[in-house]
């Protein structure tokens, strides 16, 4: 087990945006923190009224958007167009190449989220954009499938064999399967895995250990590879 605390994370700043990288990205190097099986990058970006990414190309990488707070604009040269919010999850398949932009819609509220990066398991594929609202069917204390790359789930589709959960926890305790890995990804409150405290915005990875996390309150997404 390894915790990336959320203040050693890289930071990037602009009038508009303030990012968080838990793994090396752009102008932040870190050789110690490339990346965790097919998990490449988790960026936590607060976007300020009316900012966004202008038009940007993208290839051969699974791009998922979790919107925190606020709303996301997203536009794409499949002709694309949806704005996100809080309960929905956003998939892009770049593939050989797709173009896309992403604006907050506000002109008076932030916009906060994780953009998560995801190695494919196919190079050169077809572009695909795809959205899936998951808020209806939470329960809590349950690991909440949101995205996997089983179109027979019913959730966000992927191409890599990495299962996306969302949970929320209250009085919560669960043991990790011994022949899996995970990366913890905390949203917000605290937790404790193995004997640790983990809270708002740390990471955890974990490889083939059956150890325990557990929770009086806090949310996170749940990587399984």
């Amino acid at each position: 087990m390894r915790i990336r605390r959320s203040e050693d994370r890289g930071s990037f700043k602009l009038d508009w945006l303030n990012a968080k990288y838990t793994f090396s990205f752009g102008e932040y190097y870190d050789a110690n923190n490339m990346g965790f099986r097919d998990l490449r990058v988790i960026n936590h970006d607060t976007i300020s009224a009316s900012g966004g990414f202008g038009k940007h190309p993208h290839q051969n990488m699974e791009i998922i958007t979790f919107i925190l707070r606020g709303e996301l604009e997203h536009k794409d040269s499949l002709g694309n167009t949806e704005v996100i919010k809080p309960g929905m999850i956003q998939i892009m398949s770049a593939g050989k190449g797709i173009l896309h932009s992403e604006f907050n819609p506000s002109p008076f509220n932030e916009t906060e989220l994780f953009q998560i990066w995801v190695t494919p398991n196919e190079l050169g594929g077809k572009p695909s954009y795809s959205s899936f609202e998951f808020s209806n069917n939470i329960k809590t204390n349950t690991l909440n499938l949101i995205a996997s790359n089983n179109s027979e789930d019913g959730v966000g589709l992927i191409k890599q064999n990495t299962e996306i959960y969302y949970v929320e926890m209250k009085d919560f305790e669960m043991s990790f399967e011994e022949n899996s890995s995970y990366w913890v990804q905390m949203i917000e409150g605290s937790a404790t895995i193995d004997n640790e405290e983990i809270s708002n915005q740390d990471g955890v990875s974990i490889e083939f250990d059956n150890i325990k996390l557990s929770s009086k309150n806090a949310k996170a997404l749940i990587f399984k590879f």
